[in-house]
């Protein structure tokens, strides 16, 4: 999956070189496949894992910032945001999913201890942890 994924963001950014050039109409046919590809992009089933691995998002960021086209720009910078929340997302879910285990490891912990109090005749009282 991951090199289906950075082989699509690869003619992506291919395209969108081309497409850079003055010569290149907007409606081009590189133009027409970089706004294709992001597209795409956009509907490819993508987690946590497969941006930390590839950092698309931060190569993505020079078509955002420099492109002189602005729809190719505005694409790719929906693109990142979506990846941006996507990825916001899950590693919420994963620290709340380790607090919550951690949690449940104390409070286990807490209860496999017994405190006993015993009152001697003496009137004081031991207390025994087991």
């Amino acid at each position: 999956m991951e090199k289906e994924f950075l082989k699509l963001f690869e003619s992506m950014k291919k395209a969108a070189d081309v497409a850079a050039c003055p010569k290149v109409s907007t409606n081009g046919a590189e133009f027409s496949r970089c706004v294709d590809v992001l597209k795409k992009l956009g509907s490819f089933p993508i987690n946590k894992h497969l941006l930390e691995s590839t950092k698309v998002g931060q190569r993505l960021l020079p078509l955002i910032k420099k492109h002189p086209n602005e729809k190719i720009r505005s694409m790719a910078s929906k693109l990142r945001q979506k990846w941006k929340t996507l990825y916001i997302r899950e590693l919420t879910r994963e620290q709340k999913n380790s607090s919550s285990i951690d949690q449940k490891a104390k409070c286990d912990q807490y209860k496999a201890i017994k405190v006993f109090r015993i009152r001697l005749p003496s009137g004081e009282v031991l207390v025994r942890v087991f």
